[in-house]
C-alpha cells in the first residue's frame, strides 16, 4: 500500500465514502446480511471498513499482511467480534469452506477481478463495470465484469455513471502496488481463484 493510499483510509472522508458508496454498491438490496455468520476480510489495512463491517456482521476475521497495520488494528479492535490475523492473502492459514462470505475493499475498487489483483501488470488504467447488479460476477476472472474505458471519469458519459467508472490516474486511486502475486504464473494465479472460490 503507497504512503498517499495509506493516509487518505483514514479519513472521515473515506469512512463517508465507504459508507454512502462504497459498501451500497457492493452489497446492493442484499446488504452484508448476505455474507452470512462467518466472514473473511482480506486487505483491511488500518481497519476503516473493518469497523463498518463489524457492526453489520456477527464475525468477522481480517487477514493483514502489513505486519505494523495488522498489529494495530489487532490492538484496537481486542475484546470485539473481529479476529485479525496477520498474513498473506495468497497463503491463507484457513480450512476450505470455514467462511460464509469473503470480502476485499481498499483493492478492488480499482482492481476489477481476483485474476488483476493478483497480476498487476495487466491491470487496466481505466474502467467501468459492464453489469452493474452486485450480484453477478465473472467466475472465471472472480470479480465484476468489466469494460476498459478510455476517456478520464470525469468526461465519461452518461454523467449519471460516472461513479462506476474507476480511473487510477487519480490521486489513491493508482492501481499500483499490491504486487504480490506478480511472482505467480498463470497456473498459480488460477489456483489461487480456485482456492479462494472454496471459502
Amino acid at each position: 500500500m503507497n504512503q498517499q493510499h495509506l493516509d487518505l483510509l483514514g479519513t472521515d472522508e473515506w469512512r463517508q465514502t465507504l459508507e454512502d458508496r462504497v459498501l451500497p454498491f457492493a452489497f446492493g438490496p442484499l446488504g452484508a446480511d448476505a455474507l452470512g455468520a462467518d466472514v473473511l476480510e482480506v486487505g483491511p489495512g488500518p481497519g476503516m471498513t473493518t469497523d463498518l463491517l463489524r457492526t453489520r456482521l456477527p464475525q468477522l476475521t481480517s487477514i493483514e499482511l502489513d505486519p505494523d497495520l495488522a498489529a494495530a488494528l489487532r490492538t484496537r479492535l481486542a475484546g470485539s467480534n473481529v479476529d485479525v490475523i496477520e498474513g498473506d492473502g495468497t497463503a491463507m492459514p484457513f480450512d476450505d469452506g470455514r467462511f460464509t462470505g469473503v470480502v476485499m475493499f481498499t483493492m478492488l475498487h480499482h482492481v476489477p477481478t481476483i485474476e488483476l489483483l493478483l497480476n498487476s501488470r495487466a491491470r487496466p488504467l481505466r474502467w467501468r463495470r459492464v453489469d452493474l447488479d452486485s450480484t453477478n460476477i465473472d467466475e472465471a476472472a472472480l470479480g465484476w465484469p468489466w469494460t476498459p474505458i478510455d476517456v478520464p471519469q470525469e468526461e465519461f458519459e452518461p454523467a449519471a455513471e460516472r461513479k462506476f467508472v474507476y480511473d487510477t490516474t487519480y490521486w489513491s486511486q493508482s492501481n499500483s502496488g499490491h504486487t504480490f502475486g506478480d511472482h505467480l504464473t498463470a497456473a498459480e494465479r488460477r489456483a489461487v481463484i480456485e482456492y479462494l472460490k472454496t471459502l
